[in-house]
């Protein structure tokens, strides 16, 4: 995971952070679920261009781990159009880490395939067993 509960804390403030996570023991599985669902969600984007896992972890991605969560952590009932822009941000980012347009400053991950023919496919067969000029049967 990319974050903590005290990095959504030191964002919020404990005061936002309070009412937005409630108390007790219910709260705290919460937290961690919203951290675990977004640290998914970037895995899913980054594993693309990066070598999982991110060592160490970029800046950038905390920052969207944390949006993330706090966007997760909303639910559909308490999310603001800030914590949706937020949200939206933090997704377009990721869509520009995987097309190249965005760097973490981590080495990318080899590709074994050369990008020229990625998308190449190359089908080879045996020859005609059948055909008029085959006596054999």
């Amino acid at each position: 995971m990319y974050i903590t509960p005290a990095d959504i804390e030191a964002r919020l403030g404990a005061e936002d952070y309070a009412v937005l996570v409630g108390s007790g023991e219910d709260a705290r599985e919460r937290v961690t679920q919203a951290i675990a669902d977004a640290s998914g969600e970037i895995d899913g984007y980054v594993g693309q261009r990066y070598a999982l896992p991110l060592e160490p972890i970029p800046t950038a991605i905390q920052r969207v781990a944390v949006d993330i969560s706090i966007y997760r952590l909303s639910g559909d009932s308490r999310v603001t159009e800030d914590k949706r822009k937020r949200y939206e941000d933090a997704i377009a980012f990721l869509r520009g880490v995987v097309r190249g347009e965005v760097s973490l400053g981590a080495p990318e991950q080899a590709n074994d395939v050369d990008d020229a023919h990625q998308d190449t496919m190359a089908v080879t067969s045996r020859a005609r067993q059948f055909h008029r000029d085959n006596r054999t049967f």
